[in-house]
């Protein structure tokens, strides 16, 4: 256990299809989510960045070349950093956007609450079901 390493992330569209593939999911858990819908968002994830795995790898690279470099940019003073980036208030007057109202604001933040809430429920319940059933199963096979 203390060899245990958190993931540094919670997708997978960039893991080698193999072991996508070969992951195992809880029976109760397809059944629950749907086995056609689970299977669909499995595929959407795995082909998120393409159809190949070359392609995958591709933009993967892509994508830490640009974290580097982001890293870099931000290493810069504040004012050489401004160089690379445009002022959200300028992008607003470019794309004219206008600013929420207050309730508005609020309304989209309490929204997005329970939206939170809602997923860190169905995870619990998700979890609390598989390790109670997973339990029982253990002590039974005792």
């Amino acid at each position: 256990m203390n060899d245990y390493k958190h993931p540094t992330s919670y997708g997978y569209e960039y893991e080698p299809w193999d072991n996508i593939l070969g992951f195992q999911i809880d029976e109760n858990n397809a059944e629950k989510f749907g086995k056609t819908r689970l299977l669909a968002n499995i595929l959407y994830e795995m082909t998120f960045f393409g159809f190949s795995e070359e392609n995958i790898d591709k933009e993967h690279k892509i994508l830490d070349q640009r974290t580097k470099e982001m890293d870099e940019i931000l290493k810069l003073p504040k004012e050489e950093q401004e160089k690379y980036f445009i002022l959200w208030e300028t992008l607003k007057k470019e794309l004219e956007i206008e600013d929420d109202s207050p309730e508005e604001e609020l309304r989209k933040r309490k929204e997005m609450n329970r939206e939170i809430l809602y997923n860190n429920l169905q995870s619990y319940r998700v979890l609390k079901e598989y390790v109670n059933t997973n339990l029982n199963e253990n002590i039974q096979g005792y």
